[in-house]
């Protein structure tokens, strides 16, 4: 599912499959998204928040500017994880890796997927999800 928007919010109930979302100026919103391919979820002045899942292989990036990434997942999810901002911190908080407090954190739980989040002058949260199946 491709959708590249400006000026106006992006809203996903649930879904399965790969996504390429972006917009300008406003959030971007994933109510249960089980991602099965490489996808990309991008906004400018906007906050991305939602539950995700991940397949064994693929790059997944999900990149913000100016606002918040809060992104919820089941505790086992494997990946390497890149999450960078600027102007705030990052709270990963996935099973037993808890990193909290600063800019920058690299997680390996695993070789793949590979999973960047990244934003500016905001916080990334990443956190457990019990649902998320």
């Amino acid at each position: 599912l491709t959708l590249i928007n400006n000026n106006a919010p992006i809203i996903l109930r649930s879904g399965r499959g790969s996504v390429n979302l972006e917009t300008k100026k406003a959030a971007i919103e994933l109510g249960f998204l089980d991602l099965v391919h490489s996808s990309l979820v991008q906004t400018n002045n906007g906050a991305i928040s939602g539950q995700v899942t991940f397949p064994p292989q693929g790059k997944f990036s999900f990149l913000a500017t100016g606002a918040p990434i809060d992104l919820k997942m089941p505790e086992d999810t494997p990946g390497t994880f890149h999450l960078n901002t600027s102007l705030g911190t990052v709270d990963f908080r996935l099973g037993q890796d808890i990193l909290s407090g600063v800019p920058t954190i690299t997680v390996e739980r695993s070789e793949e997927p590979i999973i960047n989040i990244s934003t500016s002058n905001s916080s990334i949260t990443v956190s457990e999800n019990c649902l998320a199946e």
